[in-house]
């Protein structure tokens, strides 16, 4: 007689992850993966991965994506920082543990990469145009 083994069955994980809020941020905004992709710089195949929790996207992307998104970096987080996205666990843990004033620091730092960002656009931005104009000037002589 022989016997069959069934396959375990996966479990029903109820856990809300990065991946599973920047898709229904996304959907929610009626912005396809192609649209995000357009708005953000970030590739749609990096975007799916996101999505899919096959990677956790950095910092930086986290901000690209809750500006094209618009929507506060802190919508995509939730209201915790998962494990995969400090990756040593230790760290989490003592995360877990500050008081929420030195929570509230890893927020700030956040919202000055954020600013940092917006300043470094603005000087890009700025030499792109100073370049541009040279090049002009040099081209009408």
């Amino acid at each position: 007689m022989k016997t069959q083994v069934k396959k375990a069955k996966k479990p029903n994980n109820e856990a809300v992850t990065i991946g599973s809020r920047l898709k229904a941020i996304r959907k929610n905004a009626g912005l396809t993966m192609v649209e995000l992709r357009d708005k953000t710089g970030i590739a749609q195949s990096t975007i799916s991965s996101y999505e899919q929790n096959k990677i956790v996207p950095n910092a930086k992307a986290i901000l690209a994506l809750a500006k094209a998104l618009n929507v506060d970096f802190k919508h995509i987080l939730g209201d915790s920082v998962e494990p995969n996205f400090i990756s040593d666990k230790d760290l989490l843990e003592k995360y877990h543990i500050l008081p929420n004033s030195l929570k509230i620091l890893v927020t700030q730092i956040f919202e000055l990469t954020d600013a940092w960002m917006k300043i470094d656009n603005l000087v890009n931005q700025g030499k792109t145009k100073l370049l541009n104009d040279s090049k002009m000037k040099l081209s009408s002589i």
